[in-house]
């Protein structure tokens, strides 16, 4: 797999890494084989932002529209995290206790969730 990579994510267990190339999804990455999956859709832009949850049981993802996905970091199913829309999403992070999601903002704006 090819493309410029906008941004990527190991996971608390460091077995994988979903990995934003350009375009509008992202790949899970097998760390321990370098492999990649398949890619996850649902943004419609560049995903720039992506945080793993401390538990391991969530995946957060932002775009450069602005849109936040909350997914299954294993299936990748993508869930729409509204209203906290942050325009554009450039980063995302999670407390270490995972109570608390920052999202961060080119425009400087930070929403705290």
């Amino acid at each position: 797999m090819s493309g410029n990579s906008l941004g990527f994510a190991v996971s608390p267990d460091g077995l994988r890494a979903p990995v934003a190339l350009e375009g509008k999804n992202w790949t899970p990455v097998d760390l321990g084989s370098a492999t990649f999956g398949r890619p996850i859709a649902g943004h419609i832009s560049n995903v720039w932002a992506l945080a793993h949850h401390p538990g391991g049981n969530l995946l957060v993802t932002g775009d450069r529209l602005g849109k936040v996905f909350v997914h299954d970091p294993i299936a990748g199913t993508p869930r729409p995290l509204e209203p906290w829309q942050i325009l554009p999403c450039t980063s995302a992070e999670f407390s270490p206790d995972g109570r608390m999601l920052v999202l961060g903002s080119g425009d400087g704006t930070v929403r705290f969730i």
